[in-house]
């Protein structure tokens, strides 16, 4: 559990600000 509310960078080039985020599967 080391990423907590950071921007992560998909494929799609979209950028999710959690992990728990629907978008992130």
């Amino acid at each position: 559990q080391g990423t907590r509310n950071v921007p992560i960078k998909r494929k799609n080039g979209k950028e999710i600000s959690s992990t728990r985020s629907p978008d992130y599967l």
